[in-house]
C-alpha cells in the first residue's frame, strides 16, 4: 500500500467514509455516462428518442462532478493536513534530539526531506484522488462492454492484465529504485549548492577552490541528471507499452474479433466507444503512477527521518523537568567523551576531566586549536551526554533525564553561533535595556531593536557576535560561555570586553566561562585552565 494512504488511513481527521463515498459516486456515475449516452444514441437511430434520457444523463453528469469536486478539494486538504502533522511531529522530534546526533544525521538530509520531499508528496495529492475516481470509471465501464459482448471483456482484460503484469514485474520496480536515488543524489546537491553560497566569499577570492568546488557542483548536477534519464527511460518505456497495449486492443476489438464473431458487428460502434472512454481514462495513469511512485518514495523519506529521529539517544522527553535556576557548584567527576571513528580515522578521545566551576567565577580556558576546549564547552553545558563519568550540581549527580533542566543554567556564544530574527524566548524584555546593551556593545544606531528583534543584522562578523552575545546576556541565565568572542573584535573593543563588559557581568552575579587565547588578560580570571590533547591543566 502507499505510504501517504497509510498515513491517511491512520489520521483521525481524515473523512474515510465520506471519501471512499464520494469517489464511488463520481466513479460510477463517471462510467453510467457512457451507457447513458448510447442508449440515447441508439434510440434517436430508431427514430424514437425519448427526453428522459437527457435528463438522466445531466443528474450522471452531476454525480460525477460534484462528488470529483469535493473529493480533490477534501484530499488536497488532508494530504496538507497529515504532511503538517508529520512536519510537526519530526520538528518536534528534531529539537528534542542530541545535538551530537543531529551533527551525525547533517543538516543537508533534514532540509531536503522537510522541504523538497513534503513539497513532492503535496503536488501529488490530486492525481491520488483521480486515480481511484478513474479506476472506478473503467471498472463500470468494463462491466457495461460485458453486458455487450463476454467475448470483448475477456479480450480487454487479458491485454490490460498483460499490461499491469508487465508494469508490476519490469518497470515498476526500477522507479521505484530510480526514485530513491534520485532523491538521495538530490541531497547531495544540495549539499554541494549550499557549499557553493556559504563559502562565496572564501572562493571569490581563491580560484582554484572556486573551480574545485564548481567541479563537485558539477559532478554532482550531471549525476542527477543520468540518474533522470534513467527515470524518464523507464517512464517512456512505460508510456510506449501502455499506449501500444491499449491501441492494439482497440484493433483486435474494432478489426479482428467482428470479423470471428460476425454477432458483434452490430455491436461494433457500441464497443468502440467503450474501449475508446476506457482508454481516455486509462491514459492519464501512465503519468500520475510515476507521480504517485516518486511521492511515495518521499513519503518514505520522510518517514525514514522521522524514525531516525525517533532512535536518537538521550532525547529530552515530551515534559522537561522544572529546569534549575541556580546552583554553587557544577562538578565534572571522570567525564569522557570520544568522537566516532570515521573513515578509519583515529578517534578523538576527550578527558577524563575533573573540573568544579564555582558560582561568580570568572575562568578562563586556553589551548591550542583541536585540543577539544569547544568539547569541554558542551560538555559542561550539557550538550554532549559524556561517554563515560558523570555531572553534579551541589553534590547531586545529574541523570540523562535531568539534563533538558540542567542546560536551562547556561546561555552560551560558540563560534558557529546563529543569530536568530527575534530573541526568542524573552517575550518580556524592555526595550529600554536591550538598547542600553546595545550602547554598551558599541552598536547604536547600527541596528535597533524593534519588534522582538534586531532591525538590522547584515554586519561585519564582530558586530553580529556582539548581537549573538546581547541575545544570551538578556536570556539571564546563571551562567554565560563565550568560545573565542574576541577574536573577531577590534583592539580597543577588545579591552573594553574584557577590562569592564565581563567584570561587570560577574559583579552581578554572573558565572562566566570563555575561551580565549588573550594571555594579556589573564590576571583578570579567577582561574586560567588549559586544554591539551583532550586533558584538563
Amino acid at each position: 500500500m502507499l505510504r501517504i494512504i497509510e498515513l491517511l488511513r491512520d489520521d483521525p481527521d481524515f473523512p474515510k467514509a465520506r471519501m471512499l463515498f464520494m469517489v464511488t459516486i463520481s466513479g460510477c456515475a463517471g462510467g453510467a455516462i457512457l451507457a447513458a449516452i448510447n442508449v440515447a444514441t441508439e434510440q434517436i437511430s430508431l427514430h424514437n428518442p425519448d427526453p428522459q434520457h437527457f435528463f438522466i444523463t445531466l443528474l450522471l453528469l452531476a454525480l460525477m462532478v460534484y462528488p470529483q469536486h469535493y473529493s480533490l478539494a477534501q484530499i488536497t486538504l488532508s494530504v496538507e493536513d497529515v504532511l503538517l502533522k508529520l512536519r510537526l511531529r519530526v520538528g518536534n522530534r528534531l529539537r528534542q534530539a542530541d545535538l551530537r546526533f543531529i551533527e551525525e544525521i547533517g543538516g543537508t538530509t533534514i532540509y531536503a526531506a522537510l522541504t523538497k520531499d513534503t513539497q513532492i508528496v503535496s503536488q501529488s495529492a490530486l492525481s491520488m484522488t483521480l486515480l481511484a475516481r478513474s479506476a472506478l470509471v473503467v471498472l463500470v465501464s468494463l462491466i457495461y462492454l460485458g453486458w455487450i459482448s463476454l467475448f470483448s471483456l475477456a479480450a480487454t482484460l487479458v491485454f490490460i492484465g498483460a499490461y499491469a503484469f508487465i508494469h508490476a514485474q519490469l518497470i515498476h520496480p526500477n522507479l521505484v529504485r530510480k526514485f530513491d536515488s534520485s532523491l538521495a543524489g538530490e541531497q547531495v546537491f544540495f549539499g554541494r549548492l549550499q557549499a557553493l553560497l556559504g563559502g562565496f566569499k572564501e572562493a571569490k577570492q581563491n580560484r582554484r577552490k572556486n573551480d574545485n568546488l564548481f567541479e563537485q557542483y558539477g559532478r554532482s548536477a550531471a549525476d542527477i541528471s543520468t540518474r533522470k534519464r534513467g527515470i524518464n527511460a523507464e517512464i517512456t518505456k512505460s508510456y510506449t507499452i501502455g499506449y501500444s497495449a491499449f491501441y492494439l486492443l482497440l484493433i483486435v476489438l474494432v478489426v479482428v474479433i467482428p470479423g470471428m464473431r460476425s454477432e458483434l458487428t452490430v455491436h461494433v460502434f457500441k464497443i468502440t466507444a467503450i474501449v475508446i472512454y476506457i482508454i481516455s481514462e486509462l491514459d492519464p495513469w501512465l503519468t500520475w503512477i510515476p507521480e504517485i511512485t516518486r511521492a511515495n518514495a518521499a513519503v518514505e523519506d520522510l518517514c525514514h527521518l522521522e524514525q531516525i529521529l525517533n532512535e536518537s539517544p538521550h532525547a529530552d522527553p515530551p515534559r522537561p523537568p522544572k529546569p534549575l535556576t541556580d546552583f554553587t557548584a557544577i562538578t565534572l567527576d571522570g567525564v569522557e567523551f570520544r568522537y566516532p571513528d570515521r573513515s578509519g580515522q583515529k578517534p578523538f578521545p576527550v578527558g577524563p576531566i575533573d573540573l568544579t566551576l564555582a558560582k561568580g567565577e570568572l575562568l578562563f580556558i586556553v589551548g591550542g586549536n583541536g585540543s577539544g576546549k569547544t568539547t569541554l564547552l558542551k560538555l559542561l553545558a550539557g550538550l554532549y551526554y559524556p561517554r563515560a563519568g558523570g555531572i553534579e550540581v551541589d553534590g547531586r549527580p545529574i541523570l540523562a533525564a535531568d539534563y533538558p533542566s540542567y542546560r536551562e543554567l547556561f546561555s552560551a556564544v560558540f563560534p558557529d553561533f546563529y543569530l536568530f530574527d527575534r530573541l526568542h524566548g524573552t517575550p518580556d524584555i524592555e526595550p529600554a535595556r536591550v538598547e542600553a546593551w546595545l550602547k554598551t556593545m558599541e552598536l547604536t544606531g547600527k541596528t535597533r531593536f524593534a519588534e522582538g528583534g534586531f532591525t538590522q543584522q547584515n554586519l561585519s562578523t564582530g558586530q553580529r557576535k556582539r548581537l549573538a552575545f546581547i541575545a544570551a546576556v538578556l536570556e539571564d541565565k546563571p551562567i554565560l560561555i563565550v568560545d573565542e568572542f574576541a577574536a573577531d573584535q577590534d583592539p580597543a573593543f577588545r579591552e573594553r570586553f574584557y577590562r569592564e563588559i565581563l567584570p561587570s557581568l560577574k559583579n552581578q552575579g554572573k558565572t562566566l566561562v570563555a575561551v580565549t587565547h588573550d594571555d594579556r588578560y589573564f590576571d583578570l580570571a579567577d582561574r586560567v585552565l588549559t586544554m591539551a590533547d583532550g586533558h584538563l591543566r
